[in-house]
C-alpha cells in the first residue's frame, strides 16, 4: 500500500488531533469499507490487499499450514518476506531467545511423536495399548515407575464440591481420578446446576491443577469405551509436542541438564527394548504424563483400592477421595520421535519508551490429514492476515515519522493447534524483555460470524480484557465507542463459561504471567476444524470492522505513556 505524503499533525490517529479528524477518517467510501482521509491521510486498510493476503494465507497453496509439514514453512517465509520488504527491524541472533540467525524467526523446538506401543503393569495385571488403555499425552515420558498412588475422586477442587482435603499431598505421586464430573439423576451437573458441564468437565482443567500440585502421573478412569477409542484414533497420525528441555532449565524445573547442553538427540529418546532401560525415580513435574484406562482394568491393576465403596460414593454424588495405596506400578511408552523446529515469526517496530504492545495471531492450522487439506481460512488465516495488514500500516506510520511512544511487536505463533506451543516459548523467552511487554492483543477467528449473531454481524467477542487490568478494558471500550461502535460481547469472558476460550488461544500464556490481554474472537461455526473452512466463506465486511477495532486499539496503546495497572490478586 502506497502512503500519501502527509504531515504528522494531520493524521487521524494523532492523539492531539483525534477529535477534529475523526469524522474525516471514518467516512465511508463506496470502493472501500474504511475511508482514506482526503488529501492528507493514510488508508486504514486496503480492502483488496487484505483480501489478497487472506486468499494467500488461507488458500490451498500453503496446504493448511500444518506444523511439521511444508505448508507451514511456506507461510512463515511469506510473512517474513513481507516484513523484510517493508523495512521491519530484523532480530539479532541470541541463543537465550532461540533466535538462531538474523531475520524474523524465533525457532520453537518440538517433537513429532507417534506411539508404537504402551503398557501399564502392576504385580496383579498388565494392560497393553488398545481398547482398555491409551496415553492421552506423554510429555516426553518413555518409562516411569510409581510406587505411591492417591485416588482423588473426580479430581475437582471447587468451592461447591471438592475432592481435596487440607492434608492432600500429591507431590511426587501418581493420581487416579474419575473421568468427567458429578451428574445428578435428572441429567444436571452438580456443579453447574444445569445440563451444561462446568469447567471441571474438561480434563485439561484437572491436569492444570494437579500439575501445579506436583503429580508425576495422572491416570483417568473411564467407563466409556468411546473415550478410549477417540484417543486411539488421535494417535493414528503423529502429534506435535514441545521439546521443553530448554524452557525447563530456564524456569528451574530441570536440574539434571545444564543450560548450555544440547537437546537430547532423537535416538536416545526411542526405546528399543523398554525392559532394558533404567526405571527413573518419579520427580515432581509441571508436565505429568496422562493416561486413560477402562474402569474394569483399573480395578485389576489396583485391586486393594476399595473400588466398591468408591463407586457407591460416586453414585450417591459423595466424594471418597484421598484413598492412598502403596503399589509399584510401571508405565512404558515406546515411541517414534522426530525432532523438528518451526518458527514464530516476529516483526518489531521500536518506540521511545522501550516498552511494547504485542499483537499476535497463530499462523499454524491442521495441515493435510488423510489426504485432505484443512485450509484454516478463518482459523486463523483471518487473524494472521489481519495483523499482517496492520503491520504494513504501522511501519508506514513509522516511516512517516508519526510518534510511537511505545513499540509494537507483531508475532505469528506456531503450534497453537498443538497446545499453544509457540506462545509458550515466546512468553517465557520473548525477543524483548518480559517486563517491557505492556499487553497482548491476540486475534483468532475473526473472519466469520456465528449463528448467535446472524441478525447483527457488527459484533466482536472480547475475552480477558478486564481480568488483569481494568484500565485496558476501559481503553478498549473507549476506542470502540469512538471509532467502531461494535457490539462487544463478553459472554465468553465469564469465568464460568464451559467453553473455556480464555484458556484456549495464545493470549493465555501471557495472561498466566500477569500480562494484560485481550482476545478478539467471532465465535465458532460449522466449518471449525473442517476441510470446509475456506477463503470464499470469509465475511469480508464484518471482518474488516473487527480488524479496525484491533488496529485502533493497538495504536491507542502505543501512543500512551501511562502504564496499565494490574489488578491485585485475591
Amino acid at each position: 500500500m502506497k502512503a500519501v505524503a502527509i504531515k504528522p499533525e494531520y493524521h487521524p490517529l494523532n492523539v492531539a488531533n483525534m477529535r477534529k479528524s475523526l469524522f474525516l477518517f471514518f467516512a465511508f467510501l463506496s470502493a472501500s469499507l474504511f475511508s482514506q482521509v482526503p488529501q492528507e491521510g493514510l488508508k486504514f486498510f486496503n480492502r483488496e490487499e487484505l483480501e489478497q493476503m487472506i486468499q494467500t494465507i488461507g488458500g490451498p497453496s500453503f496446504q493448511g499450514r500444518g506444523v511439521g509439514q511444508p505448508g507451514y514453512r511456506m507461510a512463515a517465509d511469506y510473512i517474513a518476506q513481507n516484513l523484510r520488504e517493508w523495512g521491519f527491524q530484523e532480530l539479532n541472533p541470541n541463543p537465550n531467545t532461540l533466535v538462531k540467525e538474523p531475520g524474523f524467526f524465533q525457532m520453537v523446538p518440538m517433537w513429532k511423536e507417534s506411539i508404537k506401543s504402551a503398557n501399564i503393569a502392576s504385580s496383579t495385571k498388565a494392560v497393553m495399548l488398545g481398547e482398555q488403555f491409551v496415553p492421552y499425552r506423554t510429555n516426553g515420558m518413555s518409562q516411569l515407575t510409581v510406587d505411591e498412588w492417591v485416588f482423588l475422586g473426580y479430581g475437582i477442587e471447587d468451592a461447591k464440591y471438592t475432592d481435596f482435603e487440607a492434608k492432600t499431598d500429591v507431590r511426587g505421586k501418581g493420581v487416579i481420578i474419575w473421568d468427567g464430573e458429578p451428574q445428578q439423576k435428572n441429567g444436571n451437573y452438580l456443579l453447574s446446576g444445569s445440563k451444561q458441564a462446568s469447567k471441571w468437565g474438561r480434563l485439561q482443567t484437572k491436569i492444570e491443577n494437579l500439575s501445579k500440585k506436583g503429580a508425576v502421573c495422572i491416570l483417568v478412569v473411564t467407563q466409556n469405551q468411546a473415550t478410549i477409542q477417540s484417543q486411539l484414533n488421535r494417535w493414528k497420525e503423529p502429534r506435535i509436542q514441545l521439546d521443553t528441555t530448554y524452557l525447563d532449565v530456564l524456569k528451574g524445573q530441570r536440574f539434571d541438564v545444564a543450560p548450555e547442553e544440547k537437546l537430547m538427540p532423537v535416538q536416545e529418546m526411542v526405546l528399543a527394548d523398554p525392559a532394558q532401560q533404567p526405571k527413573p525415580a518419579p520427580k515432581a513435574t509441571t508436565r505429568p504424563p496422562v493416561f486413560y484406562i477402562m474402569e474394569n482394568s483399573a480395578m485389576e491393576i489396583f485391586p486393594t483400592l476399595g473400588w466398591k465403596k468408591m463407586i457407591k460414593a460416586r453414585q450417591s454424588l459423595k466424594t471418597m477421595a484421598n484413598q492412598g495405596v502403596l503399589m509399584n506400578v510401571s508405565l512404558s511408552v515406546q515411541k517414534n520421535l522426530e525432532k523438528i523446529e518451526e518458527p514464530n515469526v516476529v516483526g518489531y517496530i521500536p518506540g521511545e519508551s522501550g516498552k511494547s504492545v504485542v499483537v499476535s495471531a497463530h499462523l499454524d492450522h491442521l495441515g493435510i490429514h488423510e489426504g485432505k487439506v484443512y485450509p484454516g481460512a478463518d482459523d486463523d488465516g483471518s487473524g494472521s492476515s489481519a495483523i499482517l495488514m496492520m503491520a504494513k500500516n504501522m511501519i508506514e506510520l513509522k516511516k512517516a515519522n508519526f510518534p510511537f511512544q511505545n513499540g509494537i511487536l507483531f508475532v505469528w505463533f506456531t503450534g497453537e493447534e498443538s497446545g499453544l506451543l509457540g506462545s509458550e516459548v515466546f512468553s517465557n523467552v520473548p525477543t524483548i524483555k518480559k517486563e517491557n511487554i505492556i499487553c497482548n492483543l491476540n486475534v483468532d477467528m475473526i473472519g466469520r460470524n456465528d449463528q448467535i449473531h446472524q441478525g447483527n454481524t457488527d459484533y466482536l467477542y472480547l475475552i480477558g480484557s478486564d481480568r488483569i487490568s481494568q484500565r485496558l478494558h476501559e481503553i478498549s471500550e473507549q476506542v470502540n465507542n469512538r471509532c467502531c461502535q461494535l457490539k462487544l460481547d463478553y459472554t465468553y469472558n465469564d469465568e464460568k463459561d464451559p467453553n473455556r476460550y480464555y484458556y484456549r488461544s495464545d493470549h493465555y500464556n501471557f495472561a498466566e504471567k500477569g500480562i494484560p490481554v485481550i482476545f478478539y474472537f467471532k465465535g465458532v461455526h460449522e466449518d471449525y476444524h473442517q476441510p470446509t473452512d475456506s477463503v470464499e466463506k470469509i465475511e469480508l465486511d464484518s471482518y474488516l470492522k473487527a480488524c479496525r477495532l484491533v488496529y485502533e486499539t493497538a495504536y491507542e496503546l502505543i501512543s500512551r505513556s501511562e502504564d496499565l495497572p494490574r489488578k491485585t490478586k485475591k
